[in-house]
């Protein structure tokens, strides 16, 4: 720490040190009020037909389904919904350290760029930086997840609720428990912005996981995607051929 607060002195004095201040106030007050996403990188080549094994036995009761979508890099959808969208990374002590390490090279090489930079600019920057490794850090063993999250808060960011996000607020009984939740409505008819993430345009493929009734589950989906007017729904869903297990 004492390494970056030197580095971001040299742009402005007290930045880092201030960022951090501003992190832990809103960390105190509303850490739990971070609500998060959590998707996978999938593989067209050796998972677009059975899925990765390791996810079906891991996630949800049965019968499981798996949706794969097709995204853009970059898509106006993060701004209307006020979503930070990063890749997890996977790391140990060490891992995290030079992860860090790299940061402060990066601000280093950049000190010239950053100064011509409005105050506020880079300190956000910086925020964003510590609020990523917190909510996007997790242990080296979960590695083959190869996890994204997107992160929402409506306090973190501009430090006050937001009152222009896409996201649609509802409170859900989850396994007993009664708690906020925030979903991602896939409906260009929501917002404009959301026209990368409407559900006709970016759903790739449907794959039904072990089950006992996986040809029931296949007309249904065919039948819900003609409905939708997706563009070939008998090739959008694919049963998986692992058995089931108990």
């Amino acid at each position: 720490m004492k390494r970056l607060i030197a580095v971001t002195d040299v742009i402005q004095p007290g930045l880092a040190v201030n960022a951090v201040q501003v992190f832990d106030q809103l960390w105190n007050k509303h850490r739990y009020q971070i609500y998060i996403t959590s998707v996978a990188e999938h593989d067209r080549v050796t998972e677009d037909v059975n899925g990765r094994p390791s996810m079906w036995r891991a996630f949800g009761a049965t019968p499981r389904v798996a949706l794969t979508f097709s995204i853009p890099w970059s898509s106006s959808a993060t701004h209307a919904l006020k979503i930070m969208f990063n890749p997890v990374s996977y790391l140990d002590e060490a891992g995290a350290y030079a992860d860090l390490n790299a940061a402060i090279g990066n601000i280093e090489r950049e000190t010239e760029y950053l100064k011509s930079r409005p105050p506020e600019e880079v300190h956000g920057w910086v925020f964003q930086m510590l609020l990523t490794a917190v909510c996007c850090i997790k242990h080296e063993g979960f590695s083959e997840e190869r996890e994204w999250r997107g992160v929402y808060s409506p306090f973190f960011g501009s430090g006050r609720p937001s009152e222009t996000s896409a996201l649609e607020k509802s409170l859900k009984v989850i396994q007993g428990v009664p708690q906020t939740v925030y979903q991602i409505p896939l409906d260009v008819s929501v917002s404009a912005g959301l026209e990368d993430l409407d559900m006709v345009r970016c759903l790739r493929k449907i794959i039904i996981g072990p089950t006992s009734y996986p040809w029931v589950m296949y007309e249904a989906f065919v039948e819900a995607l003609t409905d939708l007017k997706a563009p070939d729904p008998t090739s959008m869903v694919a049963v998986t051929s692992l058995p089931l297990r108990g």
